[in-house]
């Protein structure tokens, strides 16, 4: 009887062991599971910052190539102003010139 009850007294102590350890590793698990439950909320959390940035990156990148755009098109204008402006001023030196020579041949047929 005696043996009965010490095999039945070992099996309640080795029982009440495994129940601990149990105990343990389920608080370590529902620890495991916050831990897990936050990494997931700051996951979202950064996604949401992510996308956010991605679109405010392509809202600028859209401003400055508009930007580009318009400067890119203000410079080709003034390059063709100047370009006119220039053979406008080549012709004029033509004509005064031409004038001149002109007036030399009238001279030069006066004299002559």
């Amino acid at each position: 009887m005696k043996s009965m009850e010490g095999m039945h007294h070992r099996t309640m102590v080795e029982l009440h062991a495994l129940k601990t350890k149990l105990r343990a590793k389920e608080e370590e698990l529902s620890q495991s599971q916050n831990e897990l439950k936050r990494t997931r909320e700051e996951l979202l959390k950064c996604r949401g910052e992510v996308k956010q940035l991605e679109e405010l990156v392509d809202v600028d990148l859209v401003e400055k190539v508009e930007s580009l755009k318009r400067q890119l098109e203000e410079k080709s204008s003034r390059e063709k102003e100047e370009e006119k402006q220039t053979i406008l001023e080549e012709d004029v030196v033509s004509l005064i010139k031409d004038k001149f020579y002109i007036y030399q041949l009238q001279i030069d047929a006066k004299v002559a």
